[in-house]
């Protein structure tokens, strides 16, 4: 039997928009085998406009298909909107059908993230599941 794994750990590096979009950011989430998590991360708008931010990582445990997801929306003020310029975030606490699934997740794990400016959340979550594959069940964990 393979060991399990000590945590996860999924990053997904600068994040940036098309179309001139002037909002970028990065996130992070880290997984252990107690069922904790920690969520975090970072938007910023560097133009004149606002604009309302989104982003999901998708976790699916291979063995039984759940996917567990962690979600974020929030908003960047541009130069024309009072308000913080930054979406800043982190979420932390702890979920038992996490930890029922470390073994599935130690033995085999796939993972996605998807983010969006101005963008419908629930295209962003199908995004994310979809590139992880079929779900036998979505578990949204935050």
């Amino acid at each position: 039997m393979d060991p399990l794994l000590p945590n996860v750990q999924l990053d997904t590096g600068t994040i940036s928009f098309n179309n001139g979009v002037p909002v970028g950011g990065y996130a992070h989430l880290s997984l252990f085998p107690d069922g904790s998590y920690s969520f975090t991360g970072h938007f910023h708008d560097s133009g004149a406009t606002s604009y309302n931010t989104s982003l999901v990582f998708a976790l699916k445990d291979d063995l039984d298909g759940s996917v567990f997801t962690f979600s974020h929306t929030g908003r960047t003020h541009g130069t024309f909107e009072a308000g913080s310029r930054n979406d800043d975030w982190g979420v932390s606490g702890t979920n038992p059908a996490l930890a029922a699934a470390w073994g599935g997740i130690s033995s085999n794990y796939n993972w996605s993230w998807n983010a969006g400016a101005n963008l419908d959340l629930t295209s962003i979550f199908d995004g994310a599941i979809k590139a992880v594959g079929f779900a036998g069940a979505v578990i949204a964990i935050v």
